[in-house]
């Protein structure tokens, strides 16, 4: 029974509420229920900023459960390996979501391989986010699934980019 009102209060001190980027919900994921199970999601190699640094990285395993790796592996050199390995398609490697701590706007930021190295050694991350490794669509246009939730209503939202990710004529924002 203490083991259980240990994980009770740990996790109420990770609260799933608020607007903009709700990191916390990576670690919901990630936790085990009674019988030593996680939900089978895929999600891409995410890396949770705070206070400025990468605090924790969640992956999809190989057996379909969130992971999450060792501290070890948050060195700026392993997150832009595996960031950039295998990288095909589009140039976009990956993107950061954060939100303004004063003004509450949440931003999305895309990177080539270029921005992404200068994010990672020269940048200085102001607010706290979410870096995650860009994954190419099955189409040709990207697309993006925004969930607003409360404990009443779970409303799911698939958005597609009217413009192809290989049109040149516009930029990663459009």
């Amino acid at each position: 029974a203490g083991g259980v009102m240990a994980t009770a209060f740990s996790l109420s001190n990770l609260p799933l509420e608020g607007d903009g980027v709700v990191e916390n919900l990576f670690h919901y994921l990630w936790c085990k229920d009674e019988l030593d199970e996680g939900p089978c999601i895929n999600i891409p190699d995410t890396i949770i900023y705070k206070f400025r640094s990468p605090a924790y990285w969640y992956f999809t395993s190989k057996s379909g459960q969130i992971k999450r790796k060792s501290r070890y592996n948050l060195a700026n050199i392993r997150i832009e390996e595996a960031f950039t390995r295998k990288v095909v398609g589009s140039d976009v490697v990956a993107y950061y979501l954060s939100t303004n701590a004063e003004t509450g706007v949440t931003t999305i930021e895309y990177f080539d391989r270029a921005s992404f190295r200068d994010f990672l050694y020269n940048r200085e991350k102001v607010d706290n986010g979410i870096l995650q490794k860009f994954v190419e669509p099955r189409g040709t246009h990207n697309v993006m699934i925004r969930g607003v939730w409360s404990p009443k209503i779970l409303l799911l939202e698939r958005r597609e980019n009217l413009r192809s990710l290989s049109d040149t004529k516009y930029s990663l924002y459009e």
